[in-house]
């Protein structure tokens, strides 16, 4: 590969990385904003907490809405691992593909211990 191809390569992957992390900020504000109009416009003045397990049943739609916009804003941070896996495995540097299944691994155990 030569070094042009390896830099057309590199600029690929960043632009990959920086699409999946706008798109969650984008999907998260959205579904936030939106959540919060509903609710204004229903004239729900109180917002009630609710478990990651139970935030569809919980609330009012606008409530719902907005907690499913801060679980993609939570969510984004493992989806960019998860491409930037893809991203090595593709230019084939194992040392940081095993890496990075490890901290998907560790994001993972965390949580579901956190459901716990």
């Amino acid at each position: 590969m030569s070094e042009r191809e390896a830099v057309a390569g590199s600029e690929a992957s960043h632009r990959l990385i920086r699409r999946v992390l706008r798109g969650g900020l984008l999907v998260g504000v959205t579904l936030m904003v939106a959540g919060l109009a509903i609710d204004i416009a229903m004239g729900t003045s109180i917002s009630v907490p609710m478990p990651l397990a139970s935030f569809l049943d919980t609330g009012s739609i606008g409530d719902r809405t907005m907690a499913l916009g801060v679980l993609s804003l939570a969510l984004t941070p493992v989806v960019r691992v998860a491409a930037l896996v893809l991203v090595w495995r593709r230019e084939k540097d194992t040392p940081f593909v095993a890496v990075g299944l490890a901290v998907l691994v560790i994001l993972v155990v965390g949580m579901l211990a956190g459901r716990a």
